[in-house]
């Protein structure tokens, strides 16, 4: 029903770290194409009297692809009906949690299927690693890794000024595991 569908997506939605951070876009059909400049125009220094160089932005799209994602538990009306605790609203939220652990999991670490992460997309080329090497990241393709050294507050202060060197759009997003912050208190 909608209402239950609306209740565990806002549910889910307030649980997800990465999509905070993420343009969500409603669909009218299972597939989507957002225009994109892949290549834009150059800036030339003539002389006074010289022509200017033209340039011309190249274009090209994304697809999105409609993604389903489910959970299912089973409980009898007897159950529902009984109970002296709100067992429903219980079930709702572990569903509600458990589907935000995997959309979590998919958005950092997917391999494809049913999508790419952040980390198969080289994203985290910047990363500072727990020894504060620079570019240290476990992206596919970077072909650095992660040195897993302990961290310090000198590492994070390096990560967070490699992630403003960037200049990025804003606003620069750093995740981090909470074992970590906690390790630095």
């Amino acid at each position: 029903p909608d209402e239950f569908s609306n209740k565990l997506l806002a549910l889910v939605l307030d649980q997800v770290v990465v999509a905070e951070d993420m343009d969500a876009r409603p669909m009218t059909s299972d597939v989507q194409y957002i225009p994109k400049v892949t290549a834009g125009t150059t800036a030339y220094w003539p002389t006074e009297t010289g022509a200017i160089t033209e340039s011309a932005p190249a274009y090209g799209q994304i697809t999105l692809t409609a993604k389903k994602i489910a959970a299912l538990t089973m409980a009898s009306s007897e159950v529902l009906e009984d109970n002296n605790v709100n067992l429903a609203q219980t079930l709702v939220e572990q569903m509600a949690a458990d589907l935000a652990v995997e959309l979590d999991k998919q958005l950092y670490q997917g391999t494809g299927t049913p999508w790419y992460g952040l980390n198969s997309t080289a994203s985290f080329t910047n990363a500072v690693d727990g020894s504060g090497n620079i570019n240290a990241t476990a992206a596919a393709g970077t072909g650095s890794t992660i040195t897993g050294g302990a961290i310090a507050w000198t590492t994070v202060v390096k990560a967070v000024t490699e992630v403003l060197k960037d200049k990025h759009e804003q606003p620069d997003v750093s995740y981090w595991n909470p074992r970590t912050i906690g390790a630095l208190l």
